[in-house]
């Protein structure tokens, strides 16, 4: 699955985009949380708050389609989008 990161994300983790393999059978909240065990602290910072669940500000696209449901099975999705929200004005 290729994983692309938007915004800060992307500047602190130092990449725009990774492939990763991820089971099938894992729940988006469980392939967020492997990728940010995988990052530094300040990416995790960015993915999961201070009780490790995914953030609710967090945009998360699979496969081109927003998503809020942290509990779906990504099954044979190609591509997961992570981006903070956006500040400014």
């Amino acid at each position: 699955m290729k994983v692309i990161y938007q915004g800060q994300i992307g500047v602190v983790a130092g990449l725009q985009s990774e492939d990763i393999i991820a089971s099938g059978a894992s729940s988006l909240a469980e392939v967020i949380a492997e990728i940010a065990a995988s990052k530094s602290n300040d990416v995790q910072q960015f993915l999961l708050d201070d009780k490790g669940n995914v953030r609710q500000s967090l945009f998360v696209a699979v496969d081109g389609e927003h998503t809020r449901d942290f509990d779906q099975v990504i099954g044979e999705a190609h591509e997961l989008l992570l981006m903070p929200p956006m500040a400014g004005g």
